[in-house]
């Protein structure tokens, strides 16, 4: 279904495609519908599914007895295979939650670079900045590390996932990461065997095992990742669990 409008999207900013504005500025929290276009469009699965963002474009051709035909080609801009263990797990109803990419500078098809859309904002921001967002840049001469040292898991855009950041130089290396407390036990087996980029983000949610939130305190992520010819990286990360004080 062509998307067949004349809108100019500029740089850095943010467009809703929808089949009914209207209903989107009556459901969540809008703060600019200027960037709203309205188009049909395909119906998504709720568990999962595949989106595809193309160009089309036609090219002129001469065919074998030299007369001119034209080729309706197709260019692939981008794409996301999601499902719905991409969402927080601290969310019971799905109905109405956005799902909001974290990073832009990382990969699309990612799983760690999605979350859920903030509780504080509606669970969606249609038009305008992902409550999600972040930049998962590394700093410095570290191979592993966190874009913060605090995860807030209570669904109010800030600092709900905390981002372990990663770069090995090398394809190959295999990841294993686990979150512990401040009494050496284990909370969340957060990565098992998982291969690697040359970089890239692993994330906790501040959940454990059970699917329920951590114990606000201090937590110890263990991370080791290893190749088959025998090399490894360690790393030992502090981080703290917040929550908010009644």
């Amino acid at each position: 279904r062509p998307i067949d409008v004349d809108f100019l999207i500029a740089p850095q900013s943010y467009v809703l495609f929808s089949e009914g504005p209207e209903q989107v500025i009556e459901q969540y929290n809008i703060t600019e519908s200027d960037n709203f276009v309205e188009t049909d469009l395909p119906t998504y699965g709720d568990r999962d599914g595949s989106v595809f963002l193309y160009a089309a474009y036609d090219s002129t051709y001469l065919d074998a007895f030299g007369n001119p035909q034209i080729a309706y080609l197709v260019r692939p801009l981008d794409r996301l295979d999601y499902d719905r263990d991409f969402h927080s797990l601290l969310i019971d109803d799905l109905n109405g939650v956005s799902l909001e990419r974290i990073d832009f500078d990382k990969p699309t098809n990612d799983r760690n670079n999605w979350f859920s859309g903030a509780t504080e904002v509606g669970f969606a921001t249609p038009g305008y900045r992902n409550s999600a967002q972040v930049s998962s840049t590394i700093v410095g001469d570290e191979k592993i590390d966190l874009t913060t040292r605090k995860v807030s898991p209570d669904g109010d855009g800030y600092e709900d996932v905390l981002l372990i950041n990663y770069t090995t130089g090398e394809l190959g290396y295999v990841a294993t990461v686990n979150v512990y407390d401040a009494h050496g036990r284990l909370v969340r087996n957060l990565v098992n065997g998982e291969l690697l980029l040359r970089e890239g983000t692993l994330r906790w949610d501040g959940t454990d095992n059970n699917g329920n939130k951590a114990r606000v305190g201090i937590h110890l992520l263990t991370v080791e990742l290893f190749r088959p010819d025998g090399s490894v990286l360690r790393a030992k990360k502090t981080c703290v669990v917040a929550g908010r004080m009644n």
